[in-house]
């Protein structure tokens, strides 16, 4: 029988740029859609997904003997990275909805960081605004190469079986 040993794997040195604390780098982004959100169905949409499947999407970041970021294997509790928003982000009439939307994405951007206690990534659901927010920390990957793995999880609601 033969046993496997997981060991951690180290950062890249830009990824262990962007975890210190004064980088922090997070992207966030926002996509709008026509049809409200099926919670159910975006939840096991995404656990089927590369994006769990992915090593650095199932792994945590946690510091060596020597102080330095490594990434280790972890299990992925899919409903601990979700944030689901029912009701409206304002119930200001004056405020439009895209403004709303900017307006959350900035107080992401400026005071909430991505928790180090589990995989470096959310999802928020916003269902009033039928929006959601990708927020992924660029240690991950570059913006363009997370935005291509996170469109190929998503389906047309006219055809489940085609991409957008």
């Amino acid at each position: 029988m033969t046993m496997i040993i997981e060991r951690d794997e180290p950062l890249m040195p830009a990824g262990r740029l962007f975890v210190q604390p004064e980088m922090d780098q997070v992207i966030n982004c926002a996509i709008a859609v026509d049809d409200p959100f099926d919670v159910d169905a975006v939840k096991l949409e995404i656990s089927n997904s590369i994006l769990v499947k992915h090593p650095r999407f199932s792994s945590s970041m946690v510091k060596d003997s020597c102080g330095r970021e490594c990434w280790r294997k972890t299990e992925v509790n899919v409903d601990n990275h979700f944030i689901i928003r029912r009701e409206p982000l304002t119930d200001d009439p004056l405020i439009f909805n895209e403004d709303a939307i900017n307006e959350y994405l900035a107080d992401l951007s400026v005071s909430t960081p991505l928790s180090v206690t589990k995989s470096l990534w959310e999802f928020h659901l916003l269902l009033a605004h039928k929006c959601a927010v990708l927020r992924l920390h660029h240690a991950l990957r570059d913006g363009i190469s997370l935005m291509s793995m996170f469109l190929s999880c998503c389906r047309r609601a006219d055809d489940p079986t085609q991409h957008p």
